[in-house]
């Protein structure tokens, strides 16, 4: 969210904080990316799963983007919706 509004590129020190923040989300998103397949391949937490697959896509992750993963939620809705 700080990323998103400007807070961190207006710190004085924003270079290394850029630095850490993307450590932290490429930490974050590899660790979040195992846990959506084995979420996936159990067919458990899809709320979970829809955020994080949100949560790191957004930021840039495209690994989250695949096509097999779009295609299951689809089949998740209510067909009369």
């Amino acid at each position: 969210v700080a990323k998103s509004i400007g807070c961190i590129d207006n710190r004085a020190a924003s270079n290394v904080s850029n630095k850490n923040l993307k450590y932290l989300e490429d930490q974050y998103c590899s660790n979040i990316y195992l846990d959506a397949q084995l979420n996936i391949a159990e067919n458990t937490n899809q709320d979970l799963f829809l955020e994080q697959l949100l949560l790191c896509s957004i930021i840039g992750y495209e690994d989250f983007l695949r096509f097999d993963w779009l295609d299951m939620i689809l089949s998740w809705q209510e067909p009369k919706y």
